[in-house]
């Protein structure tokens, strides 16, 4: 699955929300699988959520708020799969899927890291610029 992926980040958010739930449905029933399911299903679907409300944001500081918070969701995310590897949680058969995912948490997070720094960036720019009111001198 070595794709180039070219489409939005709530799309792709999106899919690897569906992943993470779908390999979350084989986690073992005992206590642990049990505590990670819940946690990894809240985080993992939080990110496209999130996104999505950035997209309709009325201004760029709350535009600039959801991203931060999806980009914490994905490294929670990110942390969780790595958590599931390594206890192990899931059978050999799901190591491939497993590898997939924890390699997309890891570019999810890192573009989302970007994309925060770059409207950070371009909020503090506009917050230096001279307001003009209007009048001409």
């Amino acid at each position: 699955m070595g794709r180039t992926y070219e489409g939005n980040w709530i799309d792709r958010s999106h899919e690897f929300a569906v992943r993470v739930l779908r390999i979350t449905n084989k986690l073992p029933r005992t206590a642990a699988g049990f505590t990670i399911a819940g946690q990894i299903t809240r985080s993992s679907t939080s990110i496209p959520f999130n996104l999505e409300e950035a997209k309709s944001a009325q201004t760029e500081p709350d535009t600039l708020n959801k991203t931060v918070i999806a980009r914490k969701e994905a490294a929670e995310t990110r942390r969780a799969l790595l958590v599931i590897r390594d206890v192990p949680l899931l059978p050999p058969t799901e190591s491939d899927e497993l590898t997939y995912l924890i390699k997309e948490s890891h570019e999810l997070v890192a573009m989302l890291t970007v994309g925060t720094k770059r409207l950070e960036a371009r909020i503090a720019q506009k917050k230096r610029r001279p307001v003009s009111n209007g009048k001409s001198t």
